[in-house]
C-alpha cells in the first residue's frame, strides 16, 4: 500500500495497555475504524470514530495487551467494509522499562545530531550511547523515547545500545 499521507500515533511508542492518539486530517466525513496490528502477528480494530466536517480523526486507544516489543507493529484506518486504507509509520512497542528496538541504517543528514533512516524512510535523531556506529552502518538499537530531545528533526531516541549487523 503505497501513500504519501499517513495516521499519526503520538506518542511513538507505548507499553502494552497505555494510551496512545491516533490522528490523520484530510479524510472525507465517514466513520473510520482505526486497528493496531502487527506484521506477522495479531491485528485488532480498536474502536470506530467520525472524522470532523473539516476530516480529521483524532482519537486516544489502548494499546493492547498482545502487542509485543519483538515485532513490528502499525496502527492503520479502514472505511466501513473494514479494509486498510492508510497505515502508521512503524509504531514501537516498548517492554516494561520503556526500551523498545529500532533498526535501520545509520545515515548523514547534516544534522547537530547522529541520525538513522529505518526500512519505511522515517528519520530518527540518535542522542546518547552512539558510539562505535557510523554513516552507513546498518544497526539494531536498543532506545527509548528521548525525554528532552537535543535535535527537533525526525523522531528523537535515547539509544541504550547499539548493535551494527
Amino acid at each position: 500500500m503505497s501513500q504519501e499521507r499517513r495516521p499519526e500515533a503520538m506518542p511513538a511508542a507505548a507499553r502494552p495497555g497505555e494510551q496512545v492518539t491516533v490522528s490523520m486530517d484530510r479524510l472525507p466525513y465517514a466513520a473510520v475504524y482505526i486497528g493496531f496490528g502487527a506484521l506477522g502477528g495479531n491485528h485488532q480494530l480498536l474502536t470506530q470514530e467520525e472524522t470532523d466536517a473539516n476530516g480529521l480523526l483524532s482519537a486516544t486507544v489502548r494499546l493492547p495487551d498482545w502487542a509485543t516489543p519483538d515485532l513490528k507493529h502499525f496502527f492503520f484506518l479502514a472505511g466501513f467494509d473494514q479494509r486498510p486504507f492508510a497505515t502508521s509509520h512503524e509504531f514501537h512497542v516498548a517492554d516494561e522499562d520503556g526500551v523498545f528496538r529500532v533498526d535501520g541504517e545509520i545515515t548523514d543528514e547534516e544534522l547537530a545530531c547522529p541520525t538513522l533512516r529505518n526500512g519505511d524512510d522515517r528519520l530518527y535523531t540518535l542522542e546518547g550511547n552512539t558510539d562505535g556506529i557510523a554513516a552507513g552502518d546498518r544497526v539494531v538499537l536498543r532506545a527509548t523515547l528521548a525525554a528532552e530531545p537535543l535535535c527537533p528533526e525526525g523522531g528523537a531516541i535515547e539509544v541504550r545500545d547499539a548493535r551494527v549487523r
